[in-house]
């Protein structure tokens, strides 16, 4: 496996993960150069791709064919009132580009 080297801005944003023991700088090398895909971007799709960007995975697929409607706004939360209408994957990848910039 190759690691992603990281940079000053990297260390800052992941410095509470860097310093857990179970995680470590390797860890989190591994995090940020692993890949992921989500299947759906509902109520728990929509809340996880956040967790996962978060984490320092930089590589998320993510695969909805559906728009938002109003319905969809009670449960999920990285949605607003904005975005009914949109492709659910065009308003998540702005919304964590947005939240997580670290992640481009």
């Amino acid at each position: 496996m190759e690691f992603n080297y990281l940079n000053d801005k990297d260390l800052m944003y992941y410095s509470r993960h860097i310093l857990l023991p179970n995680i470590g700088i390797e860890g989190q090398q591994k995090l940020n150069s692993s890949e992921v895909t989500i299947f759906g971007l509902g109520g728990l799709g929509n809340l996880l791709s956040t967790y996962i960007a978060s984490s320092g995975i930089k590589k998320i697929n993510l695969v909805d064919f559906d728009i938002i409607e109003e319905t969809n706004l009670q449960r999920q939360i990285n949605f607003s009132s904005d975005d009914i209408g949109l492709l659910k994957i065009d308003a998540i990848e702005k919304f964590l580009k947005i939240k997580h910039p670290v992640i481009i």
